[in-house]
C-alpha cells in the first residue's frame, strides 16, 4: 500500500478523503497533483507488486542443459518427483547413460516446452530437479532484496533486478 508523507508523519493513502474531506477526487486515491496541493510527499510501497512479479517468474519456463522447460506448479511437481525417483535409483545402482533407470520399458524422457523429447539419465533427472530447485531460490531471494530496498524502485520487474 502507498503511503503519503507529511511533517513527518506517515498515514495511508486511503485515509487522504478522512484528513481532507472537502478534497473532491474520484476513486480511492487522489492524484498526485492533490497530494502535492496539500504538502504530501507520496511514498510509493511496491510489496504486493513484487511479490506478484515473483510470483509470474516463479512461473516462466528455466532453461537446463540447452533446452526450456516448463515451471508452472504442476511441472515443478513433476519435476521434483521425478528427482526424487531418479536420487532412489541413484542409491540402488542406477549407472550413468542408464536411461531404462526407471523400471518401464522405454527410456526415461521429459518433454521440453518445445515438445521435443529429452532422454536423461537418473543423474541428469536429479541435476534436473536441483536446477528447478536452484531457478526458484534464485528468483525468491531476488523478490526478498527487492522488498528490503528502501525505496522500492519503481523499475522492479525490469529484468536487471532478477535472475
Amino acid at each position: 500500500m502507498n503511503i503519503i508523507e507529511k511533517g513527518g508523519a506517515q498515514y495511508p493513502i486511503t485515509s487522504f478523503r478522512a484528513l481532507h474531506p472537502n478534497a473532491a477526487f474520484s476513486g480511492d486515491t487522489p492524484p498526485l497533483a492533490l497530494l502535492e496541493h496539500f504538502g504530501y510527499t507520496l511514498i510509493v510501497n511496491n510489496l504486493s507488486e513484487v511479490r506478484a512479479e515473483r510470483d509470474r517468474r516463479l512461473s516462466l519456463d528455466f532453461e537446463f542443459q540447452g533446452k526450456m522447460f516448463q515451471r508452472d506448479r504442476e511441472s515443478i511437481a513433476r519435476i521434483s518427483g521425478a528427482g526424487t525417483l531418479a536420487l532412489g535409483a541413484m542409491v540402488g545402482g542406477a549407472q550413468p547413460g542408464d536411461l531404462f533407470w526407471h523400471g518401464r520399458d522405454t527410456p526415461f524422457a521429459w518433454i521440453a516446452s518445445d515438445d521435443s523429447l529429452v532422454t536423461m539419465d537418473a543423474q541428469t533427472c536429479f541435476a534436473f530437479g536441483q536446477a528447478a530447485a536452484a531457478r526458484e531460490t534464485e528468483i525468491i531471494f531476488a523478490a526478498k532484496t527487492l522488498r528490503e530496498m528502501d525505496p522500492i524502485p519503481s523499475d522492479y520487474a525490469d529484468d536487471k533486478y532478477w535472475p
